[in-house]
Formats: structure tokens, sequence, C-alpha cells
């Protein structure tokens, strides 16, 4: 199901350097609003909001900004991702968290990434909104280009013929940034920036930093040690 862009608002013809924005979404109602305003005044050919269901005011929120579509997806980030990468018409796509802002020259910087021939990707570092001495360890870390230091809040960025070209997003309801991070590299050039964005640090703050990242790592070796990313997806979730 798709609004906001339809037969009311003509969907913008691609050109060589415009960014699609993906936005997976589920019960983001106190912050879309915030972030559909800074994206709207910033250089975007596109901005894609997949909701996986949401509850709360989401979808009305979304609903006030016309120059955004709005997907109905089922409910997985994989999932609603893929479902806005193929709603999308732009030569390169960035995916964005909901709780994640993006530096003021982000589309500048994309484009100036991604014009090089050897590079298919690239994302940012990342900071937090809230400041701890571990949280401040993880920022610090994320200037590394690792399987283990890059993840999907520091707002992967594409050229859409290596999407298409790896088979899109994986279809995931878990873990679908690091396949992705994995099966671009084997295709390009994966570039980390020197930029950060900045997203929330509420899943920390929920569950305690150390708590939290210990849980993530647990995953992780799950995945490398080949267990199905249904049985992860259902051990974190009850978790």
């Amino acid at each position: 199901m798709r609004h906001g862009r339809g037969e009311h608002n003509p969907v913008p013809e691609p050109s060589g350097r415009g960014i699609a924005v993906l936005i997976p979404v589920l019960n983001e109602g106190s912050r879309i609003t915030s972030l559909l305003t800074r994206l709207t005044a910033m250089d975007f050919a596109e901005i894609i909001v997949a909701d996986g269901g949401s509850t709360d005011a989401t979808v009305a929120l979304v609903g006030a900004f016309p120059s955004v579509s709005l997907l109905i997806a089922p409910r997985g980030r994989g999932t609603q991702i893929g479902a806005a990468v193929r709603a999308s018409h732009q030569p390169l796509l960035l995916i964005l968290h909901a709780d994640t802002a993006l530096p003021e020259a982000a589309p500048r910087l994309i484009r100036e990434t991604l014009s090089s021939p050897a590079t298919v990707a690239g994302c940012f570092r990342v900071s937090f909104d809230h400041a701890s001495a571990m949280l401040k360890i993880f920022a610090w870390c994320s200037r590394f280009e690792t399987p283990i230091t890059t993840f999907g809040d520091q707002a992967y960025f594409m050229t859409r013929q290596a999407c298409d070209a790896i088979g899109g997003v994986p279809d995931w309801p878990l873990l679908e940034d690091v396949a992705l991070r994995r099966r671009l590299k084997s295709h390009g050039r994966f570039v980390k920036r020197t930029e950060c964005v900045v997203t929330s640090a509420r899943r920390f703050q929920k569950r305690g930093a150390a708590r939290a990242q210990a849980r993530n790592a647990l995953v992780l070796l799950g995945y490398a040690a080949g267990v199905p990313i249904g049985t992860l997806a259902a051990s974190y979730e009850s978790r």
C-alpha cells in the first residue's frame, strides 16, 4: 500500500545524482515529525517512509508532509527497507533509521563518496545523543570499518546499481544491515566517512549499555556460527 506520492503528487524524474531516503519505522510518532522536517529541508530527491504496522500516530503524522511517500509494509526492518527500495526512483539510496540525525552536508557527502566508480556504498561514523563513558567508546570505535563496528544506525548509502546487483536488501527481521554490508563489499568499495550521524541512545538507556552490547555480541556470534536468522530474531525479541 502506498500513500503520499500517488496520483496527486507526481513521482520525480530520476537524475544522475538524485538520492532517495528510505526510512523504516514502527511507532515513531514521538520523533517522526522532527525527522521529516529536517529531511525535507535538505537536498534529497525522494523521502520514503516504510511503516511496519504502527499503532501510534506515526502514519497520520507522515501524512502531514505531502512531499513524503508512505508505504505500509509487513513488519521487519529488512522487509520494510526492501519495499522502500522497490518504490524509489533515484539512482542513489540512503537507509536512515528514524532515531538518527544526519550531518547537514549529508547529500553532498553522499554524492561525493559515490562519485568514484570503485565505490558502491558507504556510511558515516556514529555519535550518541546521550553522554556516557561507554557510549563514547562505542562512538570512537565506529571510526573503523569492520564487521563489528559498522551497522545500520550509521546510515548506509549505496548506488541503486550495486543494490540491484546483490539482489536487494536481505528480507530479514534482524541483522539485515550486517548482511547488506557484507554483500555490498563483495561488489565494490564500502567507504566510511569521517563525519558523524547522531543516533538515539534509547536502547542503551533502556537496557544498560553493557547489557545491550553483550546481547548484540551474542546475536553476532550466533550469526557467525550459522544459527538461522529466524531463531536469532526470536531469541532477540524474547530478551
